[in-house]
């Protein structure tokens, strides 16, 4: 058979398959429905097949017109398994690398400043990790001096110096005893200087000195007894002012009776006796009472109003003797003996008057 012919064949069998499958549904011949297909065997997950002969899709000219008019299969997913959940495993952080810290020899002028780090050269190894540094046994080591520092890398720093260089801390100084003895001179200075003192003494030792303490006790207690005794002196003072003063007042008082010295005598001030006759009496009584009627007026405020009452009663008792023109003298002792006992004249005379 040459090309033409079988080309010829081709083109009639094509023919024939485009007019059956543009035939309508009902003129196409009853045929029996193919077989079911069986299902896939099932595949491991992530598994690979090549495609095989059920899979794909398939030239019209291999399929007959019996598989191109049967509707569409189906086929089921594949299974895909999930992958198993696994917890992250924990994160460790790598261990604290600190870098050394060269310390430079001391020059003259002090420690010089460690050279500058440099990055390795193209095509070099890395240096090796520095040995980590346990800062928790410097924070709880009891001291620290200058030569563990500069072996564990770290600067050397004043802060952690102590006072090896001062072996006689604890002995005072001379300013310290000078403020001693002025406590004991000027107590309220001294008291100053020793608080002044002690805060020097905490900042240069950490504590204060026996002769700082000594002297700011010594000074509160002097400074306390002073004060004490500086209160009475100024009270007395201001009482023997007061007492001059008011002797300076009472002098014309005290004048007075140093005339009559009678006026102070108890318990009646020198009262006169009955006379023979009643009008003498009466001048004896009437010259009395004329007497401190006059004390009266020269009194000082502070014993004015005891002159008062003995000058009051006398001249009641002359006043009642004139108008009964009798004289009761027992009654009129009585009464002038009282009115002595209340009016504090003696006392005053003997504090101002003396």
């Amino acid at each position: 058979m040459d090309d033409t012919t079988h080309d010829t064949g081709n083109i009639d069998v094509f023919s024939r398959l485009l007019a059956e499958l543009h035939a309508p549904a009902t003129d196409a011949p009853m045929r029996a429905a193919p077989p079911p297909m069986p299902p896939p065997a099932p595949r491991a997950a992530h598994s690979f097949e090549p495609p095989s002969a059920w899979s794909g899709p398939h030239a019209p000219e291999l399929l007959g017109a019996d598989e191109l008019a049967a509707p569409p299969r189906h086929f089921p997913p594949l299974p895909i398994a999930a992958p198993p959940l696994t917890s992250p495993p924990a994160w460790t952080p790598p261990p604290l690398a600190v870098p050394p810290v060269v310390v430079s020899p001391p020059s003259a002028e002090g420690f010089t400043a460690p050279p500058p780090t440099t990055s390795p050269a193209a095509g070099s190894s890395p240096a090796a990790p520095a040995p980590a540094l346990d800062f928790a046994a410097l924070l709880t080591s009891p001291t620290v001096s200058a030569d563990s520092n500069s072996s564990a890398g770290l600067p050397v720093s004043g802060a952690l110096s102590t006072h090896d260089d001062e072996p006689d801390i604890a002995r005072p100084t001379l300013g310290e005893k000078f403020v001693l003895v002025l406590a004991v001179l000027i107590p309220p200075l001294g008291v100053i200087a020793a608080l002044v003192g002690s805060l020097v003494s905490v900042r240069r030792r950490g504590w204060v000195v026996g002769v700082l303490k000594a002297a700011l006790t010594l000074g509160v207690v002097l400074t306390v007894i002073v004060g004490f005794a500086g209160y009475v002196g100024y009270s007395l003072v201001r009482q023997q002012q007061a007492h001059d003063q008011t002797a300076a007042q009472s002098a014309a008082f005290c004048a007075t009776i140093r005339a009559n010295p009678t006026m102070v005598q108890l318990p009646d001030f020198g009262w006169p006796a009955v006379a023979t006759s009643i009008p003498d009496s009466l001048a004896a009584m009437q010259s009395y009472t004329d007497r401190w009627t006059k004390l009266e007026s020269v009194a000082p405020p502070g014993i004015k109003s005891g002159v008062t009452k003995v000058a009051t009663t006398a001249q009641q008792i002359v006043d009642g003797v004139k108008v009964a023109r009798t004289i009761d003298d027992p009654s009129n002792v009585t009464l002038m003996s009282q009115a002595a006992s209340v009016s504090g004249v003696p006392a005053w005379y003997s504090q101002y008057c003396k």
